[in-house]
Formats: structure tokens, sequence, C-alpha cells
């Protein structure tokens, strides 16, 4: 399994302490994108 950079590692470790879980879908990950502020985009 490839190892993440820390920044990716730190944002996952947020979203599962946010819910409280760590296993998120799709929708959970791209709302917590979305209220924290990054910005993303699909090709």
């Amino acid at each position: 399994m490839e190892m993440l950079d820390a920044e990716t590692q730190r944002i996952i470790d947020e979203m599962y302490k946010a819910y409280g879980k760590e296993r998120l879908n799709a929708d959970e990950i791209l709302n917590w994108l979305d209220a924290n502020g990054y910005d993303f985009y699909f090709d």
C-alpha cells in the first residue's frame, strides 16, 4: 500500500475525527472538504 504524504494523512485524520468513524462515503468526504474550504474539481 502506498504511503500518503503528511498533509494528506492529516486531512484524512481530521475527517475521521469529525465523523467519528474510519469509513467515509463519498458524500461525507466531499461535504467535509467543502465545509473546510478545500477546492476540488473532477476532470
